[in-house]
């Protein structure tokens, strides 16, 4: 019993290292992301005059999109191409507000959070994860 406690508590530690380590948050500055990343891998500007930060953190590539100072659109990938795990896909939505996840709803179409104020989809062909403000 006590080994299934100690592999149970590294278990939930992984988690919450790995989803720390990706914690961009719809609503936050660039300042505040760029605190948490360090300086984006690169910046530009969309054609609709958005600014986008592009990061890498562990094993991760976060594009955001920030609107009137605030981050509106955030697109998680694994850098190596790989699905995005089931728990990391349900950690990303909960730090992100979201309360009540139904990842077969994520996957095949969007889930809405924050009062239907931000929306969220996974796509399993490009394997990225966006969520945004509608």
């Amino acid at each position: 019993n006590a080994k299934k406690k100690k592999n149970h508590s590294l278990l939930l530690a992984v988690f919450f290292f790995a989803a720390d380590a990706v914690d961009a948050r719809i609503g936050k500055t660039a300042t505040s992301n760029n605190a948490h990343y360090g300086p984006p891998i690169k910046r530009e500007v969309g054609p609709d005059g958005h600014l986008i930060h592009h990061h890498r953190r562990g094993a991760y590539r976060i594009e955001i999109t920030y609107h009137d100072g605030r981050a509106d659109w955030v697109f998680y990938q694994r850098a190596d191409g790989h699905a995005i795990p089931d728990d990391h896909l349900v950690g990303f939505c909960e730090f992100n507000g979201f309360e009540k996840i139904d990842l077969v709803e994520l996957i095949s179409d969007h889930i809405t959070g924050q009062g239907g104020s931000v929306l969220a989809s996974y796509n399993p062909t490009s394997r990225g994860l966006v969520i945004l403000i509608p």
